[in-house]
């Protein structure tokens, strides 16, 4: 039922695991090993199946699957041919929501309410967009802005 290909390559592990689907990863610190995991089939049933380490380690990272929520509830990417752009906002989205993650820790510490993700982000926004909007730079005699304040 699973299938595995392995290669590790000076410290470098690509691994394509297939159980109900087939799953890559690209790992610089695990290795090869399989351990036996309990994995629920129909009818209620567990089973033992072997499961490569790293695929076992990585379901016990809840932070990169909440990175990944983020970046699915509001993502700003758009298909470009050039790659370059999508390596920038790729960056700016992670770096978003590392900000995110920061400042949600910083309000558990102070004991306050951290706001939602969506609402962190239209704040960062509009502070790094600042007074630009309200005429601060000199006047290029251009068509005025249809946004509101």
């Amino acid at each position: 039922m699973a299938t595995e290909k392995k290669q590790n390559n000076e410290n470098i592990l690509l691994l394509a695991w297939r159980d109900k689907r087939l799953v890559t990863m690209l790992s610089t610190w695990s290795t090869s090993k399989s351990e036996p995991v309990r994995r629920k089939v129909r009818g209620r049933k567990e089973e033992m199946v072997e499961k490569p380490s790293v695929i076992a380690n990585y379901m016990n990272m809840g932070g990169v699957n909440t990175a990944d929520q983020y970046c699915a509830t509001c993502c700003f990417l758009r298909r470009t041919l050039k790659w370059w752009r999508k390596l920038f906002f790729w960056g700016l989205e992670v770096s978003i929501i590392n900000a995110y993650v920061l400042y949600v820790e910083s309000c558990k510490n102070s004991n306050s309410n951290p706001m939602s993700h969506i609402k962190f982000k239209r704040e960062l926004v509009m502070d790094l967009v600042g007074d630009f909007r309200q005429g601060g730079g000199a006047s290029t005699g251009g068509r005025t802005s249809t946004f509101d304040n």
